[in-house]
């Protein structure tokens, strides 16, 4: 293994040769398409082809480096935010890290994040970085399911490299339902692939634009932990390493007459370099009157 992936940074990592998608796989997501179970997420059905071979996305690609960015803080926000968005964006974090893993790898090389059309948990289980719960998350051990998923695709072949030692002992326990139970829309599955975003709150809060469901009673402002907090493999999840996820005053301290006291510009200025960009205020206000707080 190349030495220069043990710097700049110490994070969990696996390294797996570029190749195309597995057929079963494949077919398990166009059904879950079929199903219209990604409901808004239009995106997720372009690009089929570059989808299922990371290879179209760089010329010459040899490996994949993925990578875990733990987020978890210990962070009390006044008004229910979901906890990886109190802080920077994780896509600007990830290009920061990744294209300086890159540029000391050499090559030529691309960064993906969840904006390319690459299957990034199931590249993320199948290198050995870690094990998709019921949750529908990625578990990294010590950070649980609090993480991100980058990659780094790069020219250079690197010898491949898994971070689980024993994959199997970082399943869900046998039986427990406490994420599916717990799930305020109903949107997990005993399989773990079957996320229903339709019903999905972080989905329903964040991305989904229109009219919403007439029985929605959010629980949080803008996405949702809950899948992940009850989950007893999370009981014990260290918090992030990362300096650049350090959550922000100004959201820990937002209020709700302070969110409705917003200008348009003021709240430009209050999301950017945030997660919570993705949402226009005038949803931020529908989600906050939903809430009653």
């Amino acid at each position: 293994m190349n030495s220069a992936l043990s710097a700049p940074f110490n994070l969990p990592l696996a390294v797996i040769p570029v190749s195309e998608v597995e057929a079963e796989s494949r077919r398990q997501l166009a059904l879950w398409l079929a199903e219209g179970r990604h409901a808004g997420m239009e995106y997720m059905t372009r690009y089929p082809q570059v989808r299922n071979n990371p290879a179209l996305l760089l010329d010459g690609a040899k490996s994949m480096v993925i990578v875990a960015l733990p987020y978890l803080t210990a962070s009390h926000p006044i008004l229910p935010i979901a906890n990886y968005a109190l802080k920077r964006d994780y896509h600007e974090v990830a290009h920061e890290v990744l294209s300086q893993l890159g540029q000391t790898l050499g090559g030529e090389f691309r960064v993906c994040v969840d904006s390319a059309p690459l299957r990034e948990r199931y590249w993320a289980q199948r290198a050995g970085l870690g094990r998709i719960g019921r949750n529908n998350q990625l578990f990294v051990p010590p950070y649980g399911s609090y993480v991100f998923i980058a990659t780094l695709l790069t020219t250079v072949e690197l010898s491949p490299q898994q971070y689980l030692a024993t994959p199997e002992h970082n399943d869900c326990p046998n039986g427990c339902r406490r994420c599916i139970e717990a799930c305020p829309g109903g949107c997990l599955s005993t399989t773990g692939e079957a996320l229903d975003a339709r019903s999905c709150h972080s989905y329903l809060t964040i991305e989904h634009r229109g009219a919403l469901p007439d029985n929605f009673k959010p629980r949080t402002l803008f996405g949702c932990d809950i899948c992940q907090r009850v989950c007893p493999r999370n009981a014990s999840a260290q918090c992030t390493p990362l300096p650049q996820f350090a959550p922000l005053s100004a959201l820990l301290t937002l209020t709700a007459a302070d969110l409705r006291a917003l200008t348009n510009s003021a709240h430009r200025r209050l999301v950017a370099h945030t997660p919570l960009r993705r949402t226009p205020l005038p949803q931020l206000l529908h989600n906050l009157s939903l809430l009653k707080v």
